[in-house]
């Protein structure tokens, strides 16, 4: 479970620096930038989404290897 969180906690970080990335690129007026920097900041969210998937994965499994035991 540890091991979810670090890669949520990174993956947070991530995104937020990717959100300010595109800012600047925008800003500056750099649209073939910002248009790749959305790409990979969509893709970084559906990272998020298959890492949420595991974590709820993991987290039923245990509440079933949980069960089983008692």
């Amino acid at each position: 479970m540890k091991t979810y969180r670090i890669m949520a906690v990174i993956l947070i970080a991530l995104i937020l620096g990717e959100f300010a990335l595109m800012v600047i690129a925008l800003l500056q007026g750099k649209f073939s930038q910002f248009f790749i920097d959305g790409s990979v900041l969509i893709a970084m969210i559906l990272a998020g989404v298959l890492l949420l998937r595991g974590f709820r994965h993991k987290r039923e499994a245990e509440e079933k290897e949980k069960e089983g035991s008692e």
